[in-house]
């Protein structure tokens, strides 16, 4: 396909100009792009925030993704994020029609200076002929045709209509999102996509958050990570219950619920979650020791194992991290020297 688009853009400029090859391809980009805003699946997939960052990028991604379908043909650019499998189709169609179209004006253009010569002949008398313009037609047109046999022989049948897909990215990624029981999946397609994407389901998502919310706190899932919250927006945290700590009074409210402004109560959910997750990461991050002077017995772990098990809350998880780092510090200025080091939490 490279050589095909590459003759087609010569041929063109040789028989019109220059400036002609770079109207047609100004149109052919601007057509692409009225054809995404049309279907809203202008914007890429990248997460960013704010609207200038999101259209500068939609723009050069869509120019990188469209040259890219024209030039290589690569076959990965049919998924709904890139073009999508029914425009990819017809990039591809029209990168050959184009070609036989432009190949065919040549050709007869290159007869007519065989015959009665001209002015207009003089750029073109030292170009290819037509005999080579037909030996190169034929041999991309054959190249085609046995490459696109053989993907369709070799792929797996389930995938043929990817090619004739009309699907958008928001349309794929609300799909992936509903028909998948799966948390991570879920979660990675709501959070690490454009919000755009997700916003026509996106008070389903917000019930789903909201319902699940305490058992990912209370179990803490592998994907339930510090990027995943996040990327969580706003709207979907408010109303979450964060940890209370476990000698707190009875009428203790949950900091969240302190807030004055939704917004808020989203940031303190978010704000306590992370450093909730990274207070339970760190025993396990760093390997640490503890100074056991001479005649003291080592202490039970049962504290240790709390801080890994998920169930405590997170200033319950704190008061154990600094009551061990005040219980280390006492020990080696009042006992003197170590004797010996305890293996730590993680190595037990």
């Amino acid at each position: 396909m490279c050589i095909s688009a590459s003759f087609t853009l010569a041929m063109t400029a040789v028989l019109y100009g220059n400036s002609t090859v770079a109207l047609c391809v100004s149109i052919f980009l601007g057509i692409y792009f009225l054809f995404k805003l049309l279907r809203k699946d202008f914007f890429c997939f990248f997460p960013l925030k704010g609207k200038s960052a999101a259209v500068l990028m939609a723009v050069l991604f869509r120019t990188v993704e469209l040259f890219s379908a024209y030039f290589s043909g690569l076959v990965q650019l049919r998924h709904p994020y890139q073009c999508g499998g029914l425009n990819y189709t017809c990039i591809v169609l029209a990168n050959f029609f184009c070609l036989v179209m432009i190949s065919m004006k040549y050709v007869s253009f290159a007869d007519e200076c065989e015959s009665s010569p001209s002015d207009d002949c003089i750029e073109i008398s030292s170009g290819a002929t037509s005999g080579d313009i037909k030996v190169l037609l034929t041999c991309c047109l054959s190249a085609f045709s046995f490459g696109t046999l053989l993907l369709l022989l070799t792929m797996r049948k389930g995938y043929l209509n990817s090619f004739t897909s009309t699907a958008t990215g928001s349309k794929y990624t609300c799909e992936l999102f509903q028909n998948s029981d799966d948390d991570a999946v879920k979660a990675r397609a709501a959070f690490t996509n454009n919000q755009s994407y997700i916003s026509p389901i996106s008070a389903e998502v917000s019930d789903w958050v909201q319902e699940n919310w305490k058992r990912w706190m209370t179990f803490r899932p592998s994907w339930f990570n510090v990027d995943i919250v996040g990327a969580i927006p706003n709207t979907y945290l408010v109303g979450c219950k964060v940890p209370i700590p476990e000698n707190a009074p009875p009428n203790h409210a949950s900091p969240a619920q302190s807030s004055s402004s939704p917004s808020e109560q989203a940031e303190v959910v978010r704000t306590t979650t992370i450093i909730s997750l990274k207070s339970v990461d760190l025993p396990t991050s760093k390997t640490s020791t503890t100074h056991i002077t001479t005649g003291q017995k080592l202490k039970p772990q049962t504290e240790d194992m709390e801080i890994g098990s998920g169930k405590a809350s997170i200033l319950a998880q704190i008061h154990v991290l600094v009551k061990k780092s005040r219980s280390s510090l006492s020990d080696r200025i009042l006992g003197g020297r170590a004797t010996r080091v305890a293996p730590s939490p993680c190595e037990t």
